[in-house]
C-alpha cells in the first residue's frame, strides 16, 4: 500500500502530492476545475525539450503529451490531436481520447476522420502534420497517394508550389458509445493508448505485450468523481528497467520502479479516479513545476544533445496559473 510522502503542497492553487512506498514513486497534481487553464504546446522544430520549455514558462505545470513518431523535419503525433478546434494530426484507427473546453470534460473511444475543404468541395484527409516548418496535408481524392495540399496562410506567405489551397478543416469524431454532438463543440482533444478507466470501471484490455505488463514510467491524465482534473506521473529507474528486460525481474534495491498499466489502473481506481487516459510514457515521461524539472525525459542514444537536457518531445500539456 502506498503512503503519502508529501501532503498537499500547494502550487498556484493546485495540490501536488508524491506517493512513495517500496519501489514506487507517483506524482499526483490536482488541477481542480480550472479546465480553461490547461493548454497544448506543440513543438515545430524538433528541438523543444522539457528543460527548455520549463525555463521559458517558469510559472507553469508541464507534462509530456501523447505518443509521436519522427517524420522528416518534425515529430508528428501518432494519433489525433486537436487544439482550439483545429485538427493537427490524424489517427488511423480508434483509440481512447480526452477532450476539454473551458468548463467541460469528455472521455471515450473515437475514430476521427478529417475533411479538407477547398473551392471544389471537401476531401477526406489521408495524412496531416502541422508539426514542422510548414503544415503538410494529403487527401484520398487522387490515388494512389492523394494530393498534397497547403493552407491559405501559406499561399499568402509566398508558397509558390501549392496548387491546392485548403480553406478549412472539419472532423467527424465517430465516438464508440457517445453522441457525435458531445464531441463537436469540444475545444481541445488528445488521443492516447489505452483508455484506462471510464465511468469508474477499468476498460483497458488485459494484453500481454511489454507495453502493458512491463514496469515502465507512465504519464496519465485523469478525472475524479467530483470532476477534478488530475495529472499523474510515475517515475522509473532506467537501469532497473534495462535489468528487467534482460533478466525478467527487478534488481534488488533499485528505486524507483515503474508500473504495469494494470497495476497503475487499479491504484488509480483506489484513489477515486473515474476516468483516465494513458499518454506517452517510458523515456518520454516528464514533469516540470515552477520552472524546475521534477522528472526528466530520458536521453536518446542516437542524439548526443539529449544527454544534456533530455529528449525532444512532440507536444506538451501545460497548466498555467495566469
Amino acid at each position: 500500500m502506498l503512503f503519502l510522502l508529501f501532503l498537499f503542497v500547494n502550487i498556484f492553487g493546485s495540490d501536488y502530492q508524491v506517493f512513495s512506498h517500496g519501489n514506487y514513486r507517483i506524482h499526483w497534481i490536482d488541477l481542480g476545475l480550472r479546465y480553461d487553464q490547461l493548454n497544448v504546446h506543440i513543438n515545430q522544430n524538433k528541438g523543444m525539450t522539457l528543460s527548455k520549455i520549463s525555463s521559458n514558462q517558469p510559472h507553469d505545470i508541464i507534462i509530456n503529451g501523447s505518443f509521436y513518431v519522427s517524420e522528416g523535419d518534425s515529430y508528428r503525433p501518432l494519433y489525433y490531436l486537436q487544439v482550439d478546434k483545429v485538427p493537427l494530426s490524424q489517427s488511423s484507427s480508434a483509440h481512447g481520447a480526452f477532450g476539454w473546453s473551458d468548463s467541460d470534460l469528455i472521455w471515450g473511444v473515437i475514430s476521427p476522420t478529417i475533411w479538407a475543404h477547398d473551392q471544389n468541395g471537401k476531401w477526406r484527409v489521408r495524412s496531416l502534420n502541422w508539426f514542422g516548418p510548414k503544415p503538410r496535408l494529403w487527401t484520398y481524392n487522387q490515388p494512389p497517394h492523394g494530393v498534397k495540399y497547403c493552407f491559405q496562410s501559406q499561399m499568402l506567405g509566398g508558397e509558390s508550389r501549392c496548387h491546392h489551397p485548403v480553406k478549412k478543416l472539419s472532423v467527424i469524431f465517430n465516438p464508440a458509445d457517445q453522441n457525435e454532438e458531445q464531441w463537436k463543440n469540444i475545444k481541445h482533444v488528445i488521443m492516447g493508448v489505452p483508455l484506462l478507466i471510464k465511468n469508474g470501471k477499468m476498460v483497458m484490455s488485459k494484453r500481454q505485450s511489454e507495453f502493458y505488463r512491463f514496469p515502465l514510467a507512465r504519464t496519465v491524465i485523469a478525472q475524479t468523481k467530483d470532476r477534478h482534473l488530475i495529472l499523474v506521473v510515475v517515475e522509473n529507474n532506467t537501469f532497473g528497467e534495462t535489468w528487467w528486460r534482460l533478466n525478467g525481474h527487478w534488481p534488488f534495491g533499485v528505486y524507483p520502479k515503474g508500473m504495469s498499466l494494470a497495476k497503475l489502473t487499479s491504484w488509480l481506481i483506489s484513489k477515486g479516479i473515474v476516468n483516465a487516459l494513458n499518454l506517452d510514457g517510458g523515456g518520454s515521461t516528464g514533469l516540470a513545476i515552477d520552472g524546475k524539472v521534477i522528472v526528466q525525459p530520458r536521453a536518446d542514444v542516437d542524439d548526443p544533445v539529449s544527454f544534456i537536457g533530455g529528449r525532444s518531445i512532440s507536444h506538451f500539456l501545460i497548466f498555467s496559473h495566469k
